[in-house]
């Protein structure tokens, strides 16, 4: 998971337990990810995530934390999915 350097990234004071930060991102994308009625967890992860650093740190580090988390992993998905395409097509 790319969570703690992302944490490290946008400078938010991230706890020194790494395990717990990594547990949070794990519970959140699960969360989102089983969650019905919302496309690939859009709102639901990034909330959970939100409440989850709630205890940690403030609101405004926590929401953009959980904002660029988001558009890390799409932008990850996004260029597998490139990858793939690519891939597929020179073996045809």
């Amino acid at each position: 998971m790319s969570y703690p350097p992302l944490t490290q990234a946008i400078r938010v004071p991230a706890p020194a337990d790494i395990g717990r930060l990594t547990s949070y991102a794990a519970i959140s994308w699960s969360i989102g990810f089983v969650s019905p009625g919302a496309a690939a967890g859009i709102g639901v992860r990034e909330t959970i995530l939100i409440l989850l650093l709630g205890g940690v740190i403030e609101p405004a580090p926590a929401t953009s934390t959980a904002v660029a988390y988001r558009l890390v992993t799409t932008f990850g998905d996004l260029i597998t999915c490139a990858h793939g395409g690519i891939w597929w097509w020179t073996r045809r």
